[in-house]
């Protein structure tokens, strides 16, 4: 654990975090940096000391007090190799500073490293570098610069708290692994005493909906594991399979086909629950549909199942479910978000205006429901290897063809993460990484890299 861990190790992690979160830096730096007109780069050009960035000006007045002429970066964002050299020591300098920091002022970790980064660009790039010379003056540069710094900032501190607590959290997410695991050994070998009502021998109950493939499909199989009767909903016929599938960790399985973008689905799958006759222990609301294209060329039929599926049929169920729980005083609720909903999303616009929602909404139910023992938590996974992306149409786009999360890992982190109680978790320190830069950047910035990704490209 972390209270456990000497000076030399904190010291080490924290170097090693520090490259990884320069590197970081430097990719989210460059890319807004790309964004910008060439009017606001002139600009930032002509607000530097001498032309140059902070290290290579650094570089500059080291080498003049050597009594050697210092070499400038007339070609940004291409640095000299002493300049690249400076730039990673002060990050790596400052991230072994947060993290023997982190240790002694728990405070520090607020905002999953984001204050960090915030406080670290407000004292330096707009401070401590004009008092130096190192850099201009803040009023002489364009917003995008200062939008820019801090964005690249808060990813730096994100990245290095995410590394950093991913080191101290391991043994406890072990911990919490072994005994999900024991708990779930002990309800198929008939233990574990009553629980609300339930009688000695009975197992969990656990409901999936989108179970046919993808994130349902493991979320499902991770619960059968660990000790859980189910009841799995897809509208596809492969979810009998699936049910002979995970009879086979023990437990009694139910399925049902049902259309969730129906009333007549949402009913029929409700229904199948209340004649199991036993509470629910979780839900697991994860049944989504994508639809690909522009809006325009889109068919409003499947505009409408997007929209049924993802928010009015999922919401129908779980204020039925959540209900339920409320009365019993006992249930975790995990909502399968996303990360699409953090930005308006060019070609698969529909899709993300509806996880946006569901992010939204399963943090305000969340609060609606605290004190009740009722916990809900958001999953928000990035691009993930499912089926999805062909049943969207979109396999033939930049995010189609590009490296995608797998299915299983997103499931785990989101099923440890409702173990926990935790609000939200964001699959993956990649998608951490996006998520953080997301919420710094415009909203007509983030349409226009959405279009990037997921308009279709020439065939």
């Amino acid at each position: 654990m972390a209270q456990d861990r000497s000076l030399a190790s904190t010291l080490a992690l924290g170097i090693a975090a520090g490259f990884v979160g320069t590197w970081l830096l430097d990719r989210v730096d460059w890319f807004l940096y790309d964004q910008q007109s060439d009017e606001a780069k002139a600009k930032i050009r002509d607000a530097r000391p001498n032309g140059m960035d902070t290290a290579h000006n650094l570089v500059r007045m080291a080498s003049q007090a050597l009594g050697q002429e210092g070499r400038g970066q007339p070609d940004y964002p291409k640095p000299t190799p002493a300049g690249l050299a400076t730039h990673y020591a002060l990050g790596i300098g400052f991230s072994a500073l947060y993290a023997v920091m982190r240790e002694r002022l728990p405070w520090m970790k607020t905002g999953g490293g984001a204050l960090f980064g915030a406080g670290l660009w407000a004292a330096q790039d707009e401070g401590l570098n004009t008092l130096t010379g190192l850099g201009g003056d803040p009023r002489d540069y364009p917003w995008e610069a200062h939008a820019r710094g801090l964005a690249a900032h808060v990813v730096f501190g994100v990245a290095l708290e995410t590394l950093l607590r991913a080191s101290d959290t391991v043994a406890a997410a072990q911990s919490v692994h072994g005994s999900i695991n024991n708990e779930g050994r002990r309800a198929m070998n008939g233990g574990g005493g009553k629980r609300n009502g339930r009688g000695r021998h009975e197992r969990k109950l656990a409901v999936v909906t989108g179970a046919s493939s993808g994130i349902g499909y493991e979320l499902a199989k991770i619960a059968a594991r660990d000790g859980h009767d189910l009841v799995i909903a897809a509208d596809e016929a492969t979810i009998e399979h699936v049910a002979d599938e995970l009879r086979a960790h023990g437990g009694q399985v139910v399925a049902i086909r049902a259309d969730l973008a129906t009333d007549h689905g949402v009913d029929d799958l409700y229904q199948a629950i209340r004649r199991m006759n036993r509470p629910v222990d979780i839900l697991f609301a994860n049944a989504g549909r994508g639809l690909g294209r522009g809006f325009l060329e889109q068919d409003f039929h499947r505009v409408l199942q997007v929209i049924n599926t993802n928010v009015t049929g999922t919401v129908d169920l779980i204020q039925r479910v959540a209900r339920d729980m409320r009365a019993r005083g006992d249930g975790k609720i995990l909502i399968t978000g996303s990360v699409a909903g953090l930005m308006p999303g060019a070609y698969h616009a529909i899709y993300n205006g509806t996880k946006a929602f569901m992010d939204s909404f399963s943090f305000a139910l969340r609060e609606e429901l605290r004190d009740t023992g009722v916990s809900v938590t958001c999953l928000m996974p990035g691009p993930t290897e499912t089926e999805f992306f062909d049943r969207a149409g979109m396999r033939n786009t930049k995010v189609g063809r590009g490296k995608k999360q797998d299915a299983a890992e997103v499931a785990q982190i989101g099923y440890k993460s409702l173990m926990r109680d935790e609000g939200s978790v964001v699959a993956g320190a990649q998608n951490k990484m996006q998520a953080a830069m997301m919420r710094m950047m415009p909203d007509s910035a983030k349409a226009r890299q959405h279009r990037s990704m997921a308009e279709p490209l020439p065939r």
